[in-house]
């Protein structure tokens, strides 16, 4: 989580400079804490509302920089997933020929974003009226400043590492939970695709804290492994409740304290 929120802040580069890594901190934990009450990931807005007071910076810039963040982190999962591909059979419900659609997918909405800046403008000149078109504009233009960042070599060279170190420790603490339940025969590699698979899962719009499709895409990708249902679902139990308890824990203390020191967001 720490690693998370500093890769947050060096994301934003230039403009985050000044605010310090807590505040980072609060507003990460807080966002993910309501991801797991709310459904559609209603907390990310509420991370980037939350920063968004903390300095003179648009909430639709901070929104933006809260959507690399998530993007960044398909890269490594996807990068796993696809490279396993060619070693192991991947179960039917996720084939290479989906993986590779959905890279594309993301690879095309993002250079539409960047090379068709003036386009989007234009045509919402034209549908809206001058009053109407002048503020989407501004909270467009604001979201596209924050997607921009990826252009900025010095920023990508400092987000690599960071995003690495964050996910081997994510698939560190997965592959103690195969351990210390003895799960089957999931070797320290097959803890990274376990954990890659599963967090495939948060993609798909569902209940809050992806209860149902977190465990179904866990099982899913223990079943490569040989490992039952049963032991399995334990396994997908421990895994959720271990990656939101620490997320939560935080999350909580720090939106009471919002509320006991008059700083709740209105």
């Amino acid at each position: 989580i720490a690693l998370r929120c500093y890769r947050w802040k060096v994301i934003g580069h230039t403009n985050y400079e000044k605010i310090p890594w807590i505040d980072f901190f609060r507003a990460t934990n807080m966002g993910l804490m309501l991801n797991a009450f709310v459904p559609l990931r209603g907390g990310d807005i509420f991370q980037a509302y939350t920063l968004s007071k903390k300095g003179v910076l648009s909430k639709s810039y901070v929104l933006s920089t809260v959507f690399l963040e998530r993007l960044v982190d398909f890269v490594p999962p996807l990068t796993i997933i696809f490279v396993s591909s060619f070693f192991i059979t991947l179960p039917e419900e996720i084939t290479l020929v989906r993986l590779l659609l959905i890279i594309s997918a993301v690879v095309i909405i993002l250079f539409a974003a960047l090379k068709c800046k003036r386009h989007i403008m234009k045509l919402i000149e034209r549908v809206l009226s001058a009053a109407h078109s002048e503020k989407l504009k501004g909270l467009i233009g604001n979201f596209l400043k924050g997607i921009e960042l990826l252009k900025d070599k010095t920023v990508i060279m400092k987000i690599i590492p960071l995003t690495i170190s964050m996910w081997f420790l994510t698939a560190v603490s997965v592959y103690m939970i195969v351990l210390s339940l003895d799960v089957g025969k999931v070797t320290f590699w097959g803890a990274f695709l376990v954990m890659a698979i599963t967090v495939l899962s948060v993609t798909i719009p569902s209940s809050p804290g992806y209860v149902g499709t977190w465990h179904f895409f866990c099982i899913l990708a223990l079943s490569m492994f040989g490992v039952d249902r049963t032991p399995a679902a334990g396994f997908a139990i421990l895994y959720h409740f271990l990656a939101f308890l620490p997320i939560t824990f935080f999350g909580i203390i720090f939106f009471l304290e919002d509320i006991l020191t008059g700083k709740r967001p209105t």
